[in-house]
């Protein structure tokens, strides 16, 4: 799995609802996912 570059797609990934799939594949700290889940729900 490409981990390491699977974090800057998380953005792009929020925008297509996928923010759960995403972060989930990732080791961002939960601050960050929490933040990252928070700023898609506000975009819908």
């Amino acid at each position: 799995s490409t981990a390491s570059t699977a974090r800057p797609a998380a953005s792009s990934a929020s925008v297509q609802g996928e923010v759960l799939v995403t972060v989930a594949r990732t080791d961002a700290p939960l601050h960050e996912v929490m933040r990252t889940i928070e700023q898609a729900l506000k975009e819908r």
